[in-house]
């Protein structure tokens, strides 16, 4: 992404860093980002992280994330208090970027699908009024998770609206999700469920469910 490398670059010299090699930017999932530095650490390629010194309750993630931070050379955080969590962490001030949340960015200059075409890419069909579904695995949680996702399948059994769920994150425990869901849309002809929408059609769902007679719903 050249914009973003450039942007890297500007902000890395208004901070006086000097990046003698490829700078690594991690803002991908935490686990794939934790491989990547760790790969550019024994050849001192400067990491750039995104979304660092953030809280996810009841996830893995922190653990991970904060660990990122420690391999990385820049910062990019979207609050000042996590800012402060970065720098509390042992990380030098002058290397801590406040720039907001990049995804919020793009979801204000992204074009939204018409309902016609989020049914016809997705060959599904979108009943008022909707429950749009999504639940990943409480990861820290996941002995619990049967009970978990059974509490919530039988809440959305009661409230008898059309359901669309998407498929949750490949966590620890998510493929009992999968199958819980499998099972509960083979038993409810008004349910349906996609592997995954894709951010543009995501967006233009939950845009779409959120108007009157439509409901969205995320869980985990």
């Amino acid at each position: 992404m050249p914009s973003l490398w450039v942007w890297v670059r500007l902000a890395s010299h208004r901070r006086s860093v000097a990046f003698n090699r490829i700078c690594w930017l991690c803002w991908e999932t935490v686990s794939r980002c934790t491989l990547q530095a760790l790969a550019a650490l024994p050849f001192k390629i400067p990491v750039a992280h995104i979304h660092g010194g953030e809280i996810t309750q009841g996830a893995i993630d922190d653990a991970l994330r904060h660990s990122i931070t420690k391999l990385s050379h820049i910062h990019f955080v979207s609050t000042k208090e996590y800012a402060s969590r970065v720098i509390q962490l042992g990380e030098d001030s002058s290397r801590v970027v406040v720039s907001g949340a990049l995804s919020l960015d793009n979801i204000s200059t992204m074009s939204l699908l018409t309902l016609e075409e989020i049914q016809a890419h997705h060959n599904i069909r979108l009943k008022k009024p909707l429950l749009l579904v999504t639940y990943h695995p409480v990861t820290l949680e996941y002995e619990q998770i049967e009970w978990q996702i059974g509490e919530l399948l039988a809440s959305l059994d009661e409230c008898g609206l059309p359901i669309l769920f998407t498929m949750p994150n490949a966590d620890t425990s998510g493929r009992i999700i999968i199958q819980m869901i499998e099972q509960f849309v083979a038993e409810h002809p008004s349910a349906q469920m996609v592997d995954n929408l894709g951010s543009q059609s995501y967006i233009s769902t939950m845009a779409l469910a959120n108007r009157k007679n439509f409901r969205t719903k995320e869980f985990g």
